[in-house]
């Protein structure tokens, strides 16, 4: 790590102020916190977890299969990498770091996303806590699903729970109800305070807080026998 001077960048980290993974396998290592980019064969290892290379029998390292991937399927440059906050350091900082060395730009931008959780726990396959989306599909549809999501910022922790998406489903209705009532409205324009707030940082709590305003004003708009055409349209633009 420390042959490449930008290590640490992703997580605004100094080298000598990480501190080495307790269980990293330390063959071949200058420094405790260096990683394999190929993992080379143990003897206590079956040959069938391994694969034939220029310096041994081994398998590529956890964070070189990532930047393969990412090499393969998005090219040496892409937009955005994505992924949970927990793997900032030193998943990402070290598939950065190999990447970047190996000559190519990588990601524009990273997003890190907060974890739905329950009872307070990370929600995942490992810790047997997950639930499906196919089985909360039976009771919702995949619109309401993707509105409680988004309703919370990315990077903010989310605990799921069926009464807060009872609620974000009801709000959903309450918008498709207001569209019923207004006719047909195509897309219009979108609001500025919406684009705003999905530009600072995908901010989409800001931004539902717009389209609940819209619809509460068009919905004033009908009651008082006006035309709510416009924010129709611009409701429309929003779930678009």
């Amino acid at each position: 790590v420390r042959s490449w001077p930008q290590y640490g960048e992703l997580t605004h980290q100094g080298v000598d102020d990480m501190e080495p993974a307790a269980d990293a396998d330390p063959r071949g290592k200058r420094d405790p916190r260096d990683f394999a980019l190929w993992k080379g064969r143990k003897d206590s290892e079956p040959e069938t977890a391994s694969w034939p290379s220029p310096w041994g029998p081994g398998r590529p390292g956890w964070h070189i299969e990532c930047s393969a991937m990412a090499g393969k399927y998005l090219g040496e440059a892409f937009d955005i990498h994505g992924g949970g906050v927990d793997l900032r350091f030193p998943h990402h900082e070290n598939e950065q770091a190999q990447s970047r060395a190996a000559g190519g730009a990588f990601a524009s931008y990273w997003m890190h996303n907060a974890w739905i959780t329950t009872a307070g726990e990370k929600m995942s396959k490992s810790l047997g806590n997950t639930l499906s989306i196919p089985s909360i599909l039976e009771r919702y549809r995949g619109a309401e699903l993707r509105f409680y999501v988004v309703a919370a910022h990315y990077r903010s922790h989310v605990e799921f729970s069926f009464d807060a998406l009872d609620e974000a489903a009801a709000g959903y209705r309450r918008i498709e109800a207001f569209l019923e009532r207004a006719g047909t409205a195509e897309p219009g324009d979108l609001p500025e305070a919406f684009a705003a707030a999905m530009d600072d940082d995908l901010g989409t709590p800001a931004a539902v807080a717009v389209l609940y305003d819209t619809v509460r004003e068009g919905n004033r708009q009908l009651a008082a026998g006006e035309d709510a055409s416009a924010a129709a349209g611009a409701v429309a633009a929003m779930l678009d």
